[in-house]
């Protein structure tokens, strides 16, 4: 029997990204990455059964309730639990966060899937049409939802699908979406309530995003009473794994936490 030649490790193929460096193919590593997730919870596990929480949390959010709401209530966090490190990431996507590798995320109500565990983190949110004072001058304030045909309305792009968000509004029982059309496209909130202040026209927003503004006066709403109320921003985990020992005690901080305040933190 004639015995098979071992394998020549100088011809193995493998890609060569710019620049010269050998990189494994893509399917070695993804087949890889969940054995490595293991190794490191193991390792977790190890050191939490020495004492104490520890690991590293890895939350997905958008900008405004990692600010407005996650910073406030992570400060207390991190001091009752000081082996805990929090790896925020902040993105306007809606993120597979099981897929992606992180413990949890931030959403509003609405975006939430139904195989999801959610923690509330604050009151549901009143959607406001704001202008500046100079805009309403020029152009007249609307009255009815068709009056905003006539006016020109601030769009904001999904980024992740790239669509323009349809302004929501509630008419007698129904909700109505509308498109709605001007001239300038933005895929940031920051940017939208910057060109409102400026009087290029009209935008849709949640009133915590533009409180501020509203009550010095910078800002007006308009269209107050067909404005509905969203869900409010939730902390979400897969409700079908176990959750780790850090995620564990940031849920039972937050529920905690909005315990002792008498109301949604």
């Amino acid at each position: 029997m004639t015995a098979k030649a071992a394998p020549n490790l100088s011809q193995t193929q493998y890609s060569t990204p710019i620049g010269g460096q050998i990189s494994a193919p893509i399917d070695i590593l993804q087949s890889l990455s969940p054995a490595l997730r293991m190794i490191e919870e193991g390792l977790t596990e190890l050191k939490e059964a020495r004492g104490g929480v520890v690991g590293t949390l890895r939350l997905t959010s958008i900008e405004y309730p990692a600010r407005a709401i996650m910073i406030p209530a992570l400060t207390g966090f991190m001091e009752q639990y000081p082996n805990v490190t929090v790896d925020l990431r902040i993105s306007d996507r809606l993120t597979d966060i099981v897929e992606a590798g992180f413990d949890a995320g931030i959403r509003m109500g609405e975006h939430l899937e139904q195989d999801m565990l959610a923690v509330p983190l604050g009151p549901d949110l009143r959607a406001v049409v704001i202008g500046s004072p100079d805009y309403f001058a020029r152009r007249g304030v609307p009255k009815r939802l068709e009056d905003l045909a006539d006016h020109a309305c601030l769009n904001y792009r999904h980024a992740s699908h790239s669509d323009l968000f349809r302004w929501s509004f509630e008419q007698g029982e129904r909700r109505v979406e509308m498109a709605v059309k001007g001239q300038l496209i933005t895929d940031d909130a920051h940017v939208m309530i910057e060109a409102a202040l400026a009087g290029q026209g009209l935008t849709y927003l949640f009133e915590p995003f533009v409180s501020e503004h509203l009550a010095a006066g910078r800002l007006r709403s308009c269209l107050e009473e067909f404005c509905p109320l969203w869900s409010g921003y939730h902390l979400y985990y897969p409700g079908r794994h176990q959750k780790s020992a850090a995620l564990a005690a940031l849920v039972d901080y937050l529920q905690s936490r909005r315990r002792r305040s008498g109301r949604d933190c």
